[in-house]
């Protein structure tokens, strides 16, 4: 069994089904020829029953026109008269199967078995249409089996390319492929980031979003919705619809790939949220061509942008169709249906009376569809032309026809025309902005979008938004971030809210935040590190200046002690404190006062090692000389409470030569620790970091050292100043040295924890400051200014307590203690 005798069982088979053709199928326009080409147009917008559309007469005179001009032509198809055999497709794929079916084999219904691929003059030798894809994918398979080319005027549905599947399949206008790139296009060149697409759930539209999605993707779109809904979406699908339209608010590009009465559902969902004007409309050509032409008088929202086939309105046809007398409209059946309703609905006669006026000249709507079919109807010639020219028979086969179809190629007004690898051809967009213009409603063109040209998207004028403005607006569901915070993702599909970052942060490319070095800080823009610079601990601070005042004030004191205990020093007061140990002692208190000049200083290697070895110093010429002092004290009267003799060891040579030893291994130990670990400047961070660097000197392993050879000696002063605790009143001075040291050891020691453990430098500086300051004082209070005090204001009674002292030495014994200790009374008082 042959393909057309298949199709013609399942013809049979149908038809017993529904028991009779459709009459609509049966229903023509039709005009006899030797060859013919039939026409699938959508003359019925809806239902089969409703008016004829005007836009629907226009593409089915379009074609008759078309066929007249090539019919009057002595260079194309001469002494060939080529006829045309038009049906309705009401835009549903059920009719536009029967009116193919009733092409390809006649109109009455006759079955044969017969090669329908031979053909035979007057036979339908291809078909014009239909213009939906859903009708097409229809169409086509009718048009395979009986190997009958067919070419379409509007089916723009990606599916349609595969050759293998659709191989007699042509087309006038380019695929949805490109439709999609036109609007990405768009997309990107508004900045659109976040986008919603609802299509219309047949091949139409599932192709052309699933195309719209990839390129996106592709452009970095995120696609917040992708939404089919059925052409005529119900109730419960509406619902739907404006549940996910809220869900996707943040995504105000809404593109609406699909025709005019889905568009319009999903409009009036939107209207009914109030957030009509909240989205940015984008129409597919399908919404586009059906804008005003069903009647219904809705208008799409304000400042939406349709794309849409650029196919100027060929010259001529208007002054052809405007000027069909009632004639040649009477040829048209569909034509007459209209005119009847006209005259009816206007109580009038065309042509007869003035006022009724010419419906399809006053009713004309300029149309981007005329040409594809214009150009359709001349492809189908051109290659009958070259067909004949080149074969010695009058009958045409499918397979050849379709052959010098694909290779046909003729120049026409937009230019140069032909059917690339596909079957199809380039396109260009018009991109059309709905717009109130003086109180009506405009398609205002404002751009083109041109596959063959370098840069595709090209505007002529500024698109107006549905506020009025033409300022563009945005649709992102991308936060803007304020300087020194980074995108971060939200919980919403390409959603993105903002973070901080630390303020020791960098942004980098807006989504990463990278920590700046220890010794760096972000700059204003935050986004590269600038080094810092370091400061010093400045001299005008309070801190500062409260040490610096001590200092001054110290130092004055200490050249008073000295200049007192040079003055008095043959006062049997300052020999009894031994004059050699008093002078390094004091040498200890002027370096105690000066080494805060040292310490606060701008730290630099040299003023480093310097504050460090005056701190060290300081601490050994104090309390070197105070521990023999002490030391004496206790082997003294230690001595006399077991004999006479004197203890060894203690006189001023050998006492200034055990000082100078144990200052001497202070030296050693700060050359040793500076040659081998030196003090340096340092700079100090902070935590929690902050946009500061301070410089300052680090007391490190050679401070510990000295310092832990100082602490020997203070713990050794304190020792022997608790074992001489219960020397007599007369000789008390140990216990003013034990009050110096002990005070002076908690002070250093908690110098010492502040020092390592502060994280400011002020601090750190401070402490060592305040530890040197208060052991120089608390020694110049407890061991200098009360016998400088003695001396000066109670003179008179160190003599006579003295003399006092003396006469009552009754034995060898106390005249050694008289002789030894009398001289280290402080604060002697008589006898009892």
């Amino acid at each position: 069994m042959t393909l057309s005798c298949a199709a013609s069982v399942l013809f049979v088979i149908i038809g017993a089904v529904r028991s009779a053709v459709p009459p609509a199928a049966r229903l023509a326009y039709a005009r006899q020829g030797d060859y013919i080409l039939g026409g699938l147009f959508p003359l019925h917008f809806t239902d089969c029953d409703a008016i004829p559309t005007m836009w629907s007469l226009q593409q089915a005179e379009a074609m008759a026109y078309t066929v007249d001009d090539i019919n009057s032509r002595v260079d194309l198809l001469p002494n060939v008269t080529l006829g045309f055999d038009i049906r309705d497709s009401c835009r549903n794929e059920d009719l536009a199967l029967w009116s193919s079916l009733s092409l390809v084999r006649g109109d009455n219904g006759e079955s044969s078995c017969g090669n329908s691929s031979s053909g035979f003059p007057g036979k339908v030798v291809g078909i014009v249409g239909p213009m939906t894809s859903i009708a097409s994918l229809t169409v086509t398979s009718v048009a395979d089996l009986y190997d009958t080319p067919m070419i379409t005027f509007g089916a723009t549905s990606d599916e349609l390319s595969d050759k293998d599947r659709f191989p007699y399949f042509l087309r006038t206008v380019p695929p949805d492929r490109l439709q999609a790139e036109a609007i990405v296009d768009l997309i990107s060149h508004m900045g659109w980031e976040y986008v919603s697409i609802i299509y219309r759930a047949d091949t139409y539209g599932i192709r052309g979003a699933h195309a719209l999605e990839s390129l996106a993707e592709g452009r970095g779109v995120c696609v917040a919705l992708s939404l089919p809904v059925q052409k005529y979406p119900s109730h419960s699908e509406l619902e739907k619809v404006k549940v996910k339209l809220l869900e996707a608010r943040k995504a105000r590009v809404l593109v609406i790939f699909a025709g005019l009465a889905t568009a319009n559902a999903v409009v009036g969902a939107a209207r009914d949220l109030s957030m009509e004007e909240h989205f940015i409309w984008i129409g597919s050509e399908a919404w586009a061509h059906g804008v005003g032409r069903d009647g219904s008088g809705k208008t799409p929202p304000m400042g939406t942008v349709f794309v849409l086939l650029h196919n100027p309105e060929p010259s001529g046809f208007f002054e052809y169709f405007s000027s069909l007398d009632r004639e040649a409209i009477l040829k048209n059946p569909w034509f007459e249906i209209f005119l009847e309703n006209w005259e009816a609905v206007n109580n009038c006669t065309v042509w007869v009376e003035d006022g009724c006026g010419i419906p399809h000249r006053d009713l004309y709507t300029p149309s981007s569809i005329m040409s594809p079919v214009i150009d359709a109807v001349y492809a189908f010639a051109y290659a009958l032309h070259s067909l004949l020219n080149s074969s010695t028979s009058d009958t045409v086969k499918g397979k050849d026809f379709l052959h010098h179809l694909k290779a046909v190629s003729f120049q026409e007004e937009r230019g140069r025309f032909e059917f690339n690898s596909d079957g199809a051809v380039s396109g260009k967009y018009l991109l059309q902005n709905a717009q109130m213009v003086q109180g009506e409603f405009q398609m205002v063109t404002v751009g083109l979008w041109d596959a063959t040209t370098p840069e595709r998207l090209r505007f002529d004028t500024d698109i107006i938004w549905a506020d009025g403005s033409d300022v563009v607006p945005t649709s992102t569901c991308r936060d803007v971030c304020p300087t020194g915070s980074r995108v971060a993702p939200l919980k919403e599909n390409c959603c993105f809210g903002c973070a901080a970052c630390a303020p020791y942060a960098i942004v980098f490319n807006h989504t990463e935040c990278i920590e700046c070095e220890e010794t760096e800080w972000p700059d204003e823009k935050r986004s590269s590190c600038v080094p810092i610079t370091p400061v010093t601990t400045e001299w005008t601070h309070p801190l500062q200046l409260t040490i610096l005042i001590l200092s001054c004030m110290g130092l004055t004191l200490a050249v008073i002690i000295a200049f007192g205990l040079a003055w008095y020093r043959n006062h049997n007061v300052i020999k009894a404190t031994s004059r050699e140990l008093s002078s390094v002692n004091v040498l200890g208190l002027l370096l105690g006062f000066v080494a805060p000049f040292l310490l606060i200083a701008e730290p630099t290697p040299i003023t480093c090692c310097m504050s460090q070895a005056s701190v060290s110093l300081c601490f050994t010429l104090a309390y070197a000389p105070t521990l023999l002092k002490v030391c004496r004290i206790y082997r003294i009267f230690r001595a006399a409470r077991k004999s006479a003799g004197r203890p060894r060891l203690i006189s001023p040579t050998v006492q200034l030569t055990i000082v100078c030893f144990l200052i001497l291994i202070q030296v050693i130990c700060v050359i040793v620790t500076s040659a081998v670990h030196p003090c340096q400047p340092q700079l100090l961070t902070f935590r929690p970091r902050e946009p500061r660097l301070e410089l300052y000197c680090v007391f490190d392993t050679g401070f510990l050292v000295s310092s832990t050879y100082n602490l020997v000696l203070i713990l050794a002063c304190c020792v022997f100043a608790f074992l001489a605790r219960r020397v007599p009143d007369n000789y008390n001075e140990s216990k003013f040295i034990g009050a110096s040291v002990y005070s002076t050891l908690l002070a250093c020691l908690a110098a010492i924890t502040v020092y390592y453990t502060s994280r400011d430098s002020l601090q750190k500086v401070a402490a060592i400051c305040m530890a040197v300051l208060l052991n120089a004082y608390l020694t110049a209070a407890c061991v200098y200014i009360p016998k400088l005090y003695a001396i000066r204001f109670l003179s008179s009674a160190l003599q006579s307590t003295g003399d006092d002292e003396r006469i009552r030495a009754g034995s060898r014994r106390r005249a050694f203690i008289s002789q030894s200790m009398s001289v280290n009374s402080v604060h002697p008082g008589p006898s009892t």
